[in-house]
């Protein structure tokens, strides 16, 4: 465990002091068990985050397309029937 030093607000310290006396944790326990809940609560919202991007990306799937374009990216590029004057700034 690792010790370290944190500045609260005046009355975040007297709420912890009170909840402290209340449940007979001592202040430190207190705080990690808090801090624990910040980190699940950011852990979820990544996890959410992540499974809603894997669930996008799935939601544009075709089953006729090529399993293999992301490797063959620049062949496949190659053959898409581009026009000259499609990018007027080059």
């Amino acid at each position: 465990m690792k010790r370290t030093q944190v500045y609260i607000p005046d009355d975040l310290f007297r709420r912890v002091q009170m909840l402290s006396r209340q449940t007979g944790k001592n202040q430190s326990e207190l705080i990690r068990e808090g801090l624990w809940i910040v980190v699940k609560q950011f852990d979820t919202k990544r996890k959410n985050n992540k499974k809603s991007i894997m669930q996008l990306a799935g939601a544009f799937s075709c089953p006729d397309a090529d399993p293999n374009a992301a490797a063959k990216h620049n062949e496949i590029y190659d053959l898409l029937p581009w026009d000259d004057g499609y990018y007027p700034d080059e």
